[in-house]
């Protein structure tokens, strides 16, 4: 996968192991050790490509831990974004209020492919009152090619319209996967040069580093009928 990434450009990678607890379970020692392998792998076979450690946590009311349990699990350690999975089927109940108190902690939840859960493709207008409250959101870009499912083809676009996407990412699973550089002339020719950079590079570089992302409040569902339609957030920073 680290192979196939770097052919197409990619220069940093963070290694997203599911967390879920009960079901799948890491120590963050053994995510660290994991990745620091995976990184000396790369650079014995000559693979140019940093590997950063990161997690996707299953959403549920067992994420509340201690601060510093929390931020041992950040994108890159630094203490700044965390990715959260809702699951496919539905917001468990109590989200908001979960949502909230990780952004108390100083901790901004990333909303891992929203296009993908049912409840949203249903009513997308739900992710725009989360992404209010101070989320961001990461699209998979097999989804703007129906590698999910039309539904979730469809929501990508409209949560793009909407400025509703902050990131997209490859979410690889295997190297049967495309890498996230494959996906660059398609959202080029959705969202324009300029927000394709944004999401593809810059706001994903800017997670990684711990470092704030400056965006336009997203448009309201009914805005686009009065010309206030445009496919992605503006990064002033």
């Amino acid at each position: 996968m680290l192979q196939k990434a770097a052919a197409v450009g990619v220069e940093t990678v963070v290694a997203t192991p599911h967390l879920m607890r009960g079901t799948y379970e890491i120590q963050s020692c053994d995510r660290d050790r994991l990745t620091a392998d995976l990184q000396r792998a790369a650079n014995d076979n000559g693979i140019a490509i940093q590997v950063k450690p990161g997690v996707e946590y299953y959403l549920s009311s067992r994420i509340l831990w201690d601060d510093d349990s929390l931020r041992e699990f950040t994108v890159n350690n630094n203490g700044r974004y965390v990715l959260i999975e809702f699951p496919l089927q539905f917001i468990p109940p109590g989200s908001e209020d979960i949502l909230f108190k990780l952004r108390v902690q100083g901790v901004t939840p990333v909303l891992a492919h929203p296009e993908r859960c049912h409840e949203i493709r249903e009513k997308p207008e739900i992710l725009f009152d989360i992404v209010n409250q101070g989320c961001l959101t990461q699209l998979n870009a097999g989804s703007l090619i129906g590698e999910f499912g039309n539904h979730s083809r469809k929501t990508a676009r409209i949560l793009l319209d909407h400025g509703l996407i902050h990131a997209i990412a490859s979410d690889m699973h295997s190297p049967f996967c495309h890498a996230l550089g494959e996906f660059a002339e398609i959202v080029e020719k959705i969202a324009g040069t300029e927000g394709a950079v944004r999401m593809l590079s810059e706001n994903p570089r800017r997670i990684v580093e711990g470092k704030e992302l400056d965006t336009d409040p997203p448009i309201p569902f009914g805005a686009e009928k009065k010309g206030l339609k445009r496919f992605f957030p503006r990064n002033k920073g």
